[in-house]
């Protein structure tokens, strides 16, 4: 909560019915880019209406602030050995592997990559991470200025060029609330979208099951103290500090304190539950249990009085 608190971002946290399907289909058949730039509008056409979507808009919209020199995306990215080291909790020489796998995560950097790469930055698969997405959840926990607004249509532009079919409708709150802010009105209403939260009953499961799967190889080097990140501004930071100002700007990334974790963990579970998904992931476990359920009753007679 203290990362989207200081970053001005609690808005995105707030619930809202989620859309019908069929308006956040039609936004995405009818998305349009002049140019594939995140500063540039993104345009849509709801029932012959015209929606233009700026980064401005975002900002009032959803109610996040400007930011207007922001940290990520780097001008210059941190060498990967330090990105990689950040996020596994151990040093690492990294070597020309494109991408990493999510179990070899520590557990804050982990809590942390399911809500940027489900909710912020979308991704299609969520087990193999590659090094782009690294570098953002690197900037996302370490606690470097992000422009949401320009992150947001950044998103919207890559869905718009991929063929992914996890990319399909993606942000379908944040874009119902922006069609709003923007006039929308009198769309019929209709089947909503299902929503996944990005931590759940499944996703608890899933983890337990990737920790006890060793990672596919081995990475780098002996583990050790794993060093902090430097500072945003680079090279330049760390020769007009002389290095050791530059690491303490941010700390290490520890395990050892999970308050904030655990109260993070908290609020989402409960946004979560307010959309159903803990209790659709209950009824479906029960499912699976009643053929078991049947075969005992029918194997075992109850016991006599």
């Amino acid at each position: 909560m203290d990362n989207f608190e200081s970053r001005g971002w609690l808005s995105l946290l707030e619930i809202d019915h989620p859309p019908p399907t069929a308006l956040i289909r039609e936004f995405f058949s009818n998305l349009s880019f002049h140019i594939y730039d995140s500063n540039a509008p993104v345009r849509s056409w709801i029932r012959g209406v015209e929606f233009t979507i700026t980064p401005r808009v975002v900002v009032e919209a959803l109610g996040v602030p400007v930011v207007r020199e922001p940290d990520y995306p780097y001008d210059k990215s941190p060498p990967l050995d330090v990105v990689m080291s950040y996020i596994t909790g151990s040093s690492i020489q990294w070597g020309s592997d494109p991408r990493i796998m999510s179990a070899e995560l520590t557990e804050t950097a982990y809590l942390f990559f399911r809500i940027a790469c489900h909710s912020l930055w979308p991704i299609s698969h969520l087990h193999t991470i590659p090094l782009e997405r690294c570098v953002f959840l690197y900037a996302f926990v370490s606690g470097a200025s992000i422009s949401f607004p320009h992150l947001f249509l950044r998103s919207l532009n890559e869905v718009h060029r991929s063929s992914a079919v996890g990319h399909a409708l993606i942000h379908p709150i944040f874009i119902h609330r922006i069609l709003l802010f923007l006039g929308l009105d009198g769309f019929p209403s209709g089947e909503s979208i299902h929503v996944v939260a990005p931590i759940g009953a499944t996703f608890l499961r899933q983890r337990a099951a990737h920790l006890r799967v060793d990672p596919t190889r081995p990475r780098g080097g002996p583990s050790g103290v794993v060093p902090p990140p430097p500072s945003s501004t680079g090279a330049d930071a760390a020769e007009t500090s002389g290095g050791a100002a530059a690491d303490a700007d941010v700390p290490p990334l520890t395990t050892s304190d999970d308050s904030d974790i655990r109260h993070t963990l908290d609020h989402v579970l409960t946004v979560q539950a307010v959309h159903g998904q803990i209790l659709v992931d209950v009824l479906d476990e029960i499912r699976a249990l009643r053929p078991e359920l049947a075969q005992f009753r029918r194997s075992s007679p109850p016991p006599p009085f």
